[in-house]
């Protein structure tokens, strides 16, 4: 191959590489889950309000970051694929799984419930309602998250 070719295809590579990697976080995001559509489950229809494992793959996620649930009572977060997988939660065992509850009860709107993600790599999230009933039915996904810019002061203590 002629000098050319070769530095001609070396530029290529390195500019496929620069294209593709992603450009490391300058901030901490809040994250709503679903977007638009929130976490929300109709009990009716069986059905989600939106695809919750293809809302969590087209987002990044970090350490520090928080994700926004909006329109359910209670979310749970685990560190447990079993207990992920199962759709159901035993606190007196599960040490690695913590219950979120709560939010905004004035009539009417929305409930809030705000969960920083705190542990890096695998993290999964579901409702349990009606016997994991919504869980089995597509309340739930799971995401990594990275390092990013590592824990703030603020929550360099992990759930208890």
């Amino acid at each position: 191959m002629r000098l050319a070719t070769i530095l001609h295809l070396a530029i290529i590579a390195v500019l496929i590489i620069a294209a593709t990697s992603q450009a490391p976080p300058i901030r901490y995001i809040n994250h709503t889950v679903g977007d638009n559509a929130g976490w929300f489950f109709n009990s009716t229809t069986n059905t989600t309000a939106a695809n919750y494992s293809s809302w969590a793959a087209s987002q990044t996620f970090n350490l520090g970051d928080y994700l926004i649930f909006q329109n359910e009572l209670t979310v749970i977060q685990t560190y447990n694929l079993t207990t992920f997988e199962n759709c159901s939660i035993d606190l007196s065992s599960d040490n690695d799984t913590v219950v979120y509850d709560g939010g905004n009860t004035v009539f009417d709107q929305a409930l809030t419930i705000p969960v920083p993600l705190t542990i890096q790599g695998p993290n999964y999230f579901f409702s349990d309602a009606n016997d994991g009933i919504q869980c089995q039915f597509g309340l739930a996904f799971e995401i990594n998250v990275n390092r990013g810019l590592g824990l703030p002061p603020s929550l360099n203590q992990p759930p208890v």
